[in-house]
C-alpha cells in the first residue's frame, strides 16, 4: 500500500491525525499472508477511519456522535458528498466504489475477527488471494479520496477561540444563567458547532468577513 503510504504521509504535515492510520496500514500488510481476514477487517476500519476524518474536517455540523451511526457504504456516500462540495469528483467512481465497500462491509461482517466475535470454528474464512484483492482495492480507494482532499484550499477555516469574543459569551452568560456554571463555556466546550452558529447569529452577516468552520 505504497501509494496510500505517501498520501498519508503528505497529509500528516497539515493535518497530524492522519498519522493514526499508518498503525492500520501495518495491521491490513502484516497479516494478509498469516491472517487473511484480519487484514480484511483492518481494511474496512482504514477506509472507514478516513472516510470520518474527511467528513469532520470539512463539514463542521456533522458531530462525532452522528457520524458514528452511519453504515458504510452511507459513510463514503456521505464522505464523496462532501468532498463534491469542494471539488469535482467523479461519479462514476462513486457508484462503482460504493459498490465494492457494501461488500467489503459485508464481507468484515461475516468473516471478521475481531470486532464480531465469531463461535469457533467459524463458518467461513478467507484466503490469501481475497485479502491481497482487498487491500489492493483499499490501497486505491483511500488514494484517491486523499488526492482529493489534499488538493483542496482550506486556508479560510479559522478556529474559533473562547477568549476571542467576550461580549458573545457574556450575552450567552445573561441570557442562560447558571449556577456555578459559564453557559458559554459550556457550550463552548461540548458543542462547538451550536456555538459557531449562535456566535454568527450575534456577529451578524455584515461583520462576518468569511465562511465559518
Amino acid at each position: 500500500m505504497n501509494e496510500t503510504k505517501k498520501m498519508l504521509s503528505a497529509c500528516v504535515e497539515q493535518y497530524e491525525e492522519f498519522g493514526y492510520y499508518s498503525l492500520i496500514i501495518d495491521e491490513i500488510e502484516h497479516n494478509i499472508d498469516t491472517k487473511p481476514d484480519v487484514s480484511i477487517e483492518s481494511s474496512k476500519a482504514l477506509i472507514e477511519g478516513v472516510c470520518k476524518t474527511i467528513v469532520l474536517t470539512l463539514r463542521s455540523s456533522t458531530t462525532r456522535k452522528r457520524i458514528d451511526k452511519y453504515d458504510f457504504s452511507e459513510l463514503f456516500k456521505e464522505t464523496c458528498s462532501v468532498l463534491s462540495d469542494y471539488s469535482e469528483i467523479e461519479i462514476d467512481f462513486i457508484h462503482r466504489a460504493t459498490s465494492l465497500v457494501h461488500y467489503l462491509g459485508e464481507l468484515r461482517n461475516r468473516r471478521g475477527d475481531i470486532s464480531h466475535g465469531k463461535a469457533a470454528p467459524k463458518e467461513e474464512s478467507s484466503d490469501i488471494e481475497l485479502a491481497k484483492f482487498v487491500s489492493a482495492i483499499t490501497n486505491g480507494i483511500v488514494e484517491y479520496l486523499l488526492s482529493i482532499f489534499m488538493k483542496l484550499d482550506l486556508s479560510y477555516k479559522v478556529e474559533i477561540e473562547y477568549d476571542d469574543n467576550p461580549e458573545f459569551n457574556e450575552f450567552l452568560d445573561e441570557d442562560y444563567e447558571l449556577e456555578g456554571i459559564r453557559y458559554s463555556k459550556a457550550m463552548f466546550d461540548q458543542d462547538i458547532v451550536a456555538y459557531e452558529e449562535r456566535l454568527n447569529d450575534f456577529i451578524g452577516p455584515e461583520e462576518d468577513n468569511g465562511p465559518s468552520i
